[in-house]
């Protein structure tokens, strides 16, 4: 019953937001932190009364069974026998959370959830109030709507490790994007979010990867990188599996392994069904929206030296390596989490000087979509264990 009061609740806050777009007027800024802050709150409750159901495979039905493993087998079984036990943080973390009582296993999906969101609240506070003080609250809600519906909540609530990681090392990619005071603090401090990050989810090397190659400032030379690699990414995971001592990282390169034929392009063209095929097209659409406008951007922008060409170069190279990943739907999928951090970042500049455009008219609807069929349809599917409107 919970779940449905939070789908009622977040109907109710997205009509407002989409109200509150539509409406000619200034729209006050305390108003679209509100809607922020709504959304948070909506969803830190909904995961944690989220009951999976074995009808749909989730990611969470087999983390708690991990729980009920540790619970058994005690820290022995967390040290020598879980399949986690090289990924130091995440492992003691579900064990710290399997100590708790059975009915608050829900925390190992909330407390990540709830850093989540305090990272995203904290970048949209630094932006606004140091960066981006005159963006009006149309475009901050723009922003909002964005990242909420590019940001995966399906795989963040129920996979847990990879969306916290590329949150992590998103919050340290920031700090060294806009330190000025106290640099030394800021560089240390994103270090050790990129080594926590690392050691919850081995896809926060991915993210560091991107801002790596932001370095380079050649975004369509990153994008052919990126599909370079998609290209070479079978010998190089099955050298990684017959080198390699951590049982993780061969655990973790088989399953690349799997997922290079059963979720590649030319495979969900064939046997996906078709909500999800669209699905698959809305993350390639916005990955190639955010490349596009990223760029606008940092043309824009390209004489100074300062904020808004530093973020512009980010996210164009996020949206290149999007691209570049498109030839397979699960690489994607995860690397939306990233996206979702860039839309948030980029929307306020490239919106600078307009509240809405045809092309926001355009692409929200897709957004929208997107976050309606992969998001909160599969959430109605858990409750009502029956794939309605035959979209399964």
């Amino acid at each position: 019953m919970i779940e449905i009061i939070c789908f009622i609740f977040l109907a109710i806050v997205l009509f407002a937001m989409c109200l509150t777009l539509a409406t000619e007027g200034k729209t006050s800024t305390k108003v679209s932190g509100g809607y922020l802050i709504a959304i948070f709150a909506i969803f830190v409750v909904f995961s944690f009364f989220f009951e999976p159901k074995e009808f749909i495979r989730w990611d969470l039905i087999e983390h708690f069974y991990l729980l009920d493993e540790m619970r058994e087998g005690g820290i022995k079984y967390v040290v020598f026998e879980s399949q986690y036990k090289d990924l130091y943080v995440f492992n003691y973390f579900a064990y710290f959370i399997s100590m708790l009582p059975e009915n608050l296993k829900n925390l190992l999906t909330t407390i990540p959830l709830i850093i989540d969101f305090a990272i995203v609240g904290y970048i949209y506070r630094k932006m606004f109030k140091t960066y981006l003080p005159q963006t009006s609250g149309k475009v901050r809600i723009l922003a909002i709507l964005m990242w909420l519906c590019t940001f995966g909540m399906k795989l963040v609530i129920s996979g847990i490790r990879c969306s916290f990681a590329v949150s992590l090392v998103s919050l340290a990619i920031y700090l060294l994007m806009t330190k000025k005071k106290n640099k030394a603090l800021s560089i240390v401090m994103a270090v050790l979010l990129c080594v926590v990050a690392i050691f919850v989810h081995n896809f926060a090397l991915v993210v560091i990867l991107t801002w790596l190659a932001s370095k380079l400032r050649k975004p369509v030379l990153t994008m052919l990188i990126a599909l370079g690699i998609g290209f070479a990414i079978e010998p190089i995971s099955r050298f990684m599996i017959n080198n390699v001592n951590s049982g993780y990282l061969r655990f973790s390169f088989n399953r690349i392994l799997q997922t290079l034929e059963s979720k590649s392009f030319s495979t969900a063209l064939k046997s996906f069904h078709g909500a999800t095929i669209l699905i698959y097209f809305c993350f390639i659409a916005l990955s190639i929206y955010l490349f596009v406008i990223s760029l606008r951007a940092k043309e824009k922008y390209k004489d100074e030296d300062g904020y808004k060409k530093t973020i512009a170069n980010f996210t164009a190279t996020v949206g290149a390596v999007a691209i570049g990943l498109s030839f397979n739907y699960l690489y994607l999928e995860r690397f939306m989490y990233l996206v979702s951090y860039a839309f948030l970042m980029i929307i306020p500049i490239h919106n600078e000087k307009k509240e809405m455009s045809w092309e926001n008219i355009i692409v929200l609807p897709v957004a929208f979509f997107m976050f309606m069929f992969n998001d909160i349809y599969t959430f109605m599917v858990n409750f009502a264990e029956n794939y309605f409107f035959a979209l399964g």
